[in-house]
């Protein structure tokens, strides 16, 4: 039988073990240099962004690189390099477990989607397997398990592997609607049976397209927007009554938050009081909180990260951006929808011809 004293020593241990162990795993800021296949490699972790970002050197030639990965006390995460050349064009292939996007390519010197060129081996391109179908005038290429939103002035065509089909919200056509977003489960629009104010929401759950109705406790004028979201809320900015909205989707509940003519949006992941005429003189909207942000430069599509690469990732001429995230962008070419994402690269969801003459707010994705 163990002694007091060899308990407590063997408790001791094991705090000092248990501390250690809860410090390894704890997320932390490094920055540690290597050597992999003749490629000076700077591997670092931001804590803040909850990222990795690496950069490639051989040479003259540079390659950067990201992935939004949960913290590993593992160091040294890139194991080898592939690389591929022609003319202008070289592309390097990582591997390693905490690298998504582990192809990289430059073409005369600027980054560009490995799915943009010819020099790597067919093994390492994905392709969605099509799903073609037809509902109404759209043409449907349905590939993901994404539900499509599509406005027909009246409501919307809902469009999924599972089901096509109608959403009917309004007895009269509605060209332009601006009040609109998607919470969770929930696809929540301004009461455009109104003309000049509003007073409530109609919410569509989009797992059994029930609608029924958010009672607003004051009148909103149409010359409004939705500046963000948060968890549940949704946050509208009245510019012509210079008000704030918060209405909580979920539980229905409404409350006007701004105070001595400062409103409240979300900066840096802070909530921030800011004038309420600044709000709504330059148009400000909460953070996003991407890692991955798109834009459109010269009618191409380039993907931009923290690091400030910037990725050309089509070469089509763009109008709108719809939607994206870290891994995901869709966007309107002419008349058509488009996904890309590192695995697959660009691919066309839809074409539906009344996207020639409107094009914003007409599409929603939801997951």
């Amino acid at each position: 039988m163990l002694s007091k004293k060899k308990i407590k020593k063997l408790v001791l241990f094991l705090v000092v073990v248990l501390i250690f162990t809860i410090y390894k795993l704890i997320p932390k800021d490094y920055k540690i240099s290597y050597k992999i296949d003749k490629y000076d490699i700077v591997e670092s972790y931001l804590k803040k962004d909850k990222m990795y970002t690496f950069k490639i050197k051989k040479n003259n030639q540079i390659f950067e690189t990201f992935s939004v990965q949960k913290y590993s006390k593992k160091r040294k995460l890139i194991k080898s390099i592939k690389e591929y050349k022609k003319n202008e064009e070289m592309c390097i292939i990582l591997k390693s477990e905490k690298i998504d996007e582990n192809i990289i390519c430059k073409k005369n010197g600027q980054y560009i989607d490995y799915n943009l060129l010819n020099i790597i081996p067919k093994k390492y391109k994905n392709k969605y397997k099509n799903n073609k179908k037809k509902y109404e005038n759209i043409n449907i290429n349905l590939i993901d398990s994404s539900t499509y939103l599509i406005w027909n002035y009246t409501g919307f065509y809902k469009l999924s592997n599972k089901k096509l089909e109608t959403i009917t919200l309004f007895k009269d056509d509605v060209y332009n609607i601006d009040i609109v977003t998607i919470v969770g489960k929930y696809l929540v629009i301004a009461d455009y049976n109104e003309k000049y104010n509003y007073n409530k929401l109609i919410r569509v759950n989009l797992k059994n397209n029930k609608i029924d109705q958010i009672e607003l406790d004051e009148d909103i004028s149409f010359d409004s927007r939705i500046i963000g979201k948060n968890k549940n809320n949704i946050y509208i900015i009245d510019n012509k009554n210079k008000k704030e909205y918060e209405i909580n989707i979920k539980n229905k509940n409404f409350d006007k938050i701004n105070k001595n003519k400062l409103g409240k949006v979300i900066k840096n992941g802070k909530w921030e009081n800011i004038k309420l005429n600044k709000i709504i003189t330059n148009n400000i909207t909460f953070d996003n909180d991407n890692v991955v942000n798109y834009k459109i430069k010269d009618g191409l599509l380039k993907k931009v990260n923290n690091t400030d690469v910037q990725t050309k990732i089509s070469d089509k001429n763009i109008k709108n951006i719809v939607y994206s995230d870290n891994n995901r962008v869709y966007y309107i070419v002419d008349d058509k929808l488009y996904k890309y994402d590192f695995l697959h690269g660009e691919n066309k969801i839809l074409e539906y011809f009344e996207l020639n003459f409107n094009y914003e707010n007409m599409i929603y994705i939801y997951d």
